[in-house]
C-alpha cells in the first residue's frame, strides 16, 4: 500500500491496519489507513472466515491467493469430556458428511 503524504487527496480515512482495515482500503482504492503500531506484524493465530467474507475477498481480488495458504475446516465434532467418545457433529459444507 502506498503512503499518502498529502491528506487533501484522500476522501476516506480508515483507522486500523488489521485485516478489515487493509481489505477495505484495497477495495476502495483511495483511502488513508491510520495505524498506531510502528509496523505491521505477522503473529500466529486462527481466523475463521465464513462464505460472505470469502466472497468479499474474491471481489477485491485476494481470495484465491489466500485459499492457497489456508486449511478448510470440513465440520465440527463434539467429544464427551467424560468418555472421550464423539457425541455429535456438524458438517460445514452442505455436501460434506462427518
Amino acid at each position: 500500500m502506498k503512503k499518502v503524504h498529502n491528506h487533501e487527496d484522500v476522501d476516506i480515512v480508515i483507522v486500523g491496519a488489521g485485516l478489515a482495515g487493509l481489505t477495505t482500503a484495497l477495495a476502495l482504492h483511495r483511502a488513508l489507513v491510520l495505524e498506531s503500531s510502528g509496523s505491521l506484524r505477522v503473529t500466529g493465530f486462527a481466523l475463521t472466515l465464513w462464505t460472505n467474507a470469502w466472497k468479499a475477498l474474491d471481489v477485491v481480488g485476494i481470495g484465491d491467493s489466500l485459499r492457497q495458504k489456508c486449511i478448510q475446516i470440513k465440520g465440527l465434532k463434539m467429544v464427551s469430556p467424560y468418555t472421550g467418545l464423539f457425541t455429535s457433529g456438524q458438517p460445514l459444507d452442505k455436501d460434506e458428511k462427518l
